[in-house]
């Protein structure tokens, strides 16, 4: 499932998210109220938990992009 507004794109996450994802998880200036930044293993172990809730409960996080910025993951919600 996909949902545009005029300003944002929220989509599912997928395993295309991952280089975006792993840039703001990685990140230990973002994370620092979390009790750690993510590795890539964890990193992708996240987004197929998400995947898999997706599956099994119909929801899950979702990526949310900037329309005016297609490289940039925005957030999570």
């Amino acid at each position: 499932m996909k949902l545009e507004t005029e300003r944002l794109f929220l989509q599912e996450m997928t395993s295309d998210d991952f280089d975006a994802l792993y840039a703001v998880l990685a990140d230990s200036d973002i994370m620092q109220h979390y009790p750690y930044a993510f590795d890539e293993a964890r990193v992708r172990n996240w987004i197929n938990k998400n995947r898999e809730r997706y599956r099994v409960f119909g929801f899950g996080l979702w990526a949310v992009w900037e329309l005016s910025r297609t490289i940039f993951m925005t957030g999570k919600t």
